[in-house]
């Protein structure tokens, strides 16, 4: 899937598996981290590294954003649920508004739906008021993956 980024060019979104992410790619994706969440540690994940990411990638190899995903299960009663959870997802400052984060959660909920995942767990923190965000970025999230 490609479209134009800010500067006109092309931006395609990946799935990538976190063991291929090779030093150059995971500095890229340190320093967009750093950028976006202050006080982000020295390395490209929180705490412990997700299971594969979403990048959207310029056609001059830049990362314009970047989602990890987590693979977990997690019982509920006598049943055993297989999940998603969506971590650090960002874009960068030159980027937002123009759709990536939601092209990544996009990709990631089909991708979700194929693999039977019984749903996808997102956090995200901002300090502003819900009234103060743009109407363009008011979003309600439904993965419906629950089996009938």
């Amino acid at each position: 899937m490609g479209d134009a980024g800010a500067d006109g060019e092309a931006i395609t979104v990946i799935r990538v598996a976190e063991a291929e992410i090779g030093v150059n790619l995971s500095r890229r994706l340190q320093s967009l981290l750093q950028a976006c969440f202050p006080g982000y540690p020295g390395r490209s994940y929180f705490k412990l590294p997700p299971h594969f990411r979403y990048l959207a990638m310029t056609s001059g190899g830049g990362v314009a954003a970047q989602m990890g995903v987590e693979f977990r299960v997690i019982r509920v009663g006598d049943s055993v649920l297989r999940t998603f959870g969506v971590v650090d997802l960002c874009v960068t400052d030159s980027e937002r508004s123009r759709g990536l984060a939601a092209r990544l959660l996009a990709e990631m909920t089909e991708f979700a739906r194929s693999c039977g995942m019984a749903f996808v767990v997102l956090f995200a923190d901002d300090d502003r008021p819900l009234g103060q965000f743009p109407a363009q970025r008011q979003h309600r999230l439904h993965f419906p993956f629950a089996r009938q």
